[in-house]
């Protein structure tokens, strides 16, 4: 399910019965089991006579974890004051009895009434920090924008509300509930990014999680969790006042304790031992848990053979020393950008042995007509000094486009190597106008499955982040690959190449613009004057040509017949007269032609 404008959703899911409020939207509407409405009878006491609830009802669709003689969680309804007596409050003006910012000036201080959400240890005990209340999942679209709401005080302690997803191992946004008795609402939003949609929903913690060794004594009162898709411009009016988070980037986080790397969502593995993730002798792939992951696991084996061993123990494959990678040196957050770290958890990919791993994304569409940025962070250790990593996008199954020497670290003439910080590697895409870009894959690989392309070390991996910009964004880091026209196309130089900009060496040591609409014509530096087309003859004057050629030829007849007159020599005397007649040579041509001796050609 996704939540379209103007329609809140019910983190229950349910759409049969809803009230109006004034909030963010005007047309703002909340499912009322976002405000606790919905208890689980068959768990909770309902007084027959009143139809109330005598004590704290456990909520239907959400998973409380109360702990008897500790902690109770679940509903209450504020119009018992018998039951609100019995939890230390007066009446229901006592439980609304003020806001922090005076935000009950333009708001009714009963928002959620009759039911809210409780969190309170029993008595007088205390307890550490723990997850108290879970909502069902949420599900949100791929490039879109939501607003979270919820409202909460704390009294006599602090709690946390925690926004998680499952489906794009994004970090968790998290607000602390410390409001010293006044209800505060708390406010974020979200971008949601390429890779798939997400699935997310609320935890609400007592005390602070990552506080492990505090004991926590007190109450937290919590209502209308709800949310809401808006645009980017409402979305930008939020993020500006410091309430922004992200989902459209993938932190790799999990909340897995395994020791053993996790798959990651929406990605892909193949390698040299296994696929998905995995952990052997060999390699050590996938999502790796700060706090929980096997160090020991991690490293560069030995490959020593032993001339004096036997044949079945001539290798010591044991890890060398010094080269299981301690936490401190993987999560630590050099060269992250402002607003980025890495968290508690890294995809990792570890070659004890020469090998290969390739990770890739569930296929990627962008639309038509749209700029996109698809960017990573990357650490890699303990290369040789000529060996790399490697990131590239497929699109269609046909073009490539790569950063095929990615290698943090810096070495001497000798090959020592000196560690180098995270470096953020980044795409800038523009789709054609009426024609999407499909099949569009990120892979990111240590070695190649050939016979040199195995090699051994770390490569770390980190906060993907696959989102929409607009023109202005793309074109300015165009801008630093090629000279552009003044229509933000890339100006073709006279060998029939794309126009490098002073910045392009640079500039594409870290990035790559890829332009489906780019033009891609040539420009011939001698260019070649076309060939004209074949004149057709005119034959106007053609009878001018014959005349002259039958007049020539009459002219060349009679200079022969004079120079033939002049030059012949005389006969001589008593020569014999020749024997043909011309007399009678007529007279016989003419016979034969007389008469009915004619042929016709031309029959009938």
């Amino acid at each position: 399910m996704s939540c379209k404008t103007p329609v809140i959703c019910s983190l229950f899911l349910k759409k049969d019965s809803y009230q109006k409020k004034s909030s963010f939207s005007a047309n703002e509407a909340t499912v009322t089991n976002g405000n606790f409405n919905v208890i689980d009878y068959s768990e909770s006491k309902v007084n027959q006579d009143t139809g109330m609830l005598d004590e704290i009802a456990k909520p239907d669709t959400w998973t409380s974890y109360a702990e008897k003689d500790e902690l109770d969680v679940g509903i209450i309804n504020v119009n018992n004051t018998a039951l609100l007596n019995t939890l230390g409050f007066g009446d229901k003006n006592d439980v609304f009895n003020d806001w922090i910012d005076g935000f009950n000036t333009f708001r009714p201080v009963d928002f959620g009434a009759p039911n809210l959400g409780i969190i309170k240890t029993v008595g007088l005990s205390t307890t550490k920090a723990k997850l108290a209340l879970k909502s069902t999942s949420m599900s949100l679209s791929t490039n879109s924008y939501y607003i979270f709401k919820a409202y909460a005080k704390s009294i006599g302690t602090v709690g946390e509300i925690y926004l998680t997803t499952t489906s794009t191992n994004s970090a968790p946004i998290v607000k602390e509930i410390n409001t010293d008795g006044k209800w505060e609402e708390f406010v974020f939003v979200v971008e949601t990014g390429l890779m798939s949609s997400a699935t997310a929903y609320f935890e609400i913690y007592i005390g602070n999680k990552a506080d492990a060794d505090s004991t926590y004594s007190g109450t937290v009162l919590i209502d209308s969790f709800t949310y809401l898709t808006i645009d980017k411009t409402e979305y930008d009016t939020v993020a500006a006042a410091g309430n922004s988070s992200s989902f459209m980037t993938d932190a790799f986080e999990t909340t897995s304790t395994s020791s053993t790397p996790t798959k990651p969502n929406n990605w892909t593995g193949t390698g040299t031992t296994s696929s998905g993730y995995v952990k052997t002798d060999t390699q050590v792939a996938g999502i790796f848990a700060k706090d929980y992951g096997d160090y020991a696991a991690l490293g560069i084996r030995n490959a020593i053979v032993d001339d004096t061993a036997t044949e079945e123990d001539e290798t010591d494959t044991s890890i060398k020393a010094g080269t299981s990678l301690t936490k401190d040196e993987i999560f630590d957050n050099t060269g992250m950008e402002a607003g980025m770290t890495v968290g508690n958890s890294v995809l990792l990919i570890n070659n004890l042995n020469p090998s290969y791993y390739n990770f890739k994304t569930s296929a990627l569409t962008l639309s038509s007509n749209k700029y996109y940025e698809i960017s990573i962070y990357v650490r890699t250790f303990m290369l040789e000094k000529d060996k790399s990593a490697k990131i590239f996008v497929t699109v269609g199954g046909e073009s490539t486009y790569s950063f095929a020497s990615v290698n943090t670290s810096t070495y001497d003439e000798e090959g020592v190597e000196t560690r180098g910080d995270w470096t953020k590697y980044t795409y800038y895409f523009k789709t054609a106008e009426s024609t999407s870009m499909s099949s569009v894959y990120l892979n990111l690989t240590l070695g190649e499955n050939s016979d040199t392309g195995k090699l051994t070390g770390y490569a770390l991996f980190d906060n993907v982040t696959l989102r929409t910009i607009d023109r202005a964004a793309f074109l300015t880091n165009y801008a630093k690959q090629y000279d552009l026209d003044e229509d933000g196309a890339a100006i073709i130089a006279e060998d029939g190449t794309k126009q490098k900009a002073a910045t392009y060496d640079e500039f594409m040591l870290f990035n790559r613009t890829i332009r489906a609409d780019d033009p891609e014509a040539s420009v011939d530096p001698t260019p070649v004057e076309p060939t004209p087309e074949p004149t057709k003859p005119d034959t106007s004057y053609l009878w001018a040509y014959i005349s002259s050629i039958a007049i020539a030829v009459v002219l060349v007849a009679v200079i022969i017949v004079v120079l033939i007159k002049r030059y012949r020599p005389s006969k001589k005397a008593g020569a014999a007269a020749p024997s043909y007649d011309k007399n009678k040579a007529a007279k016989k041509i003419k016979d034969k032609t007389s008469g009915d001796n004619t042929k016709d050609d031309y029959k009938d």
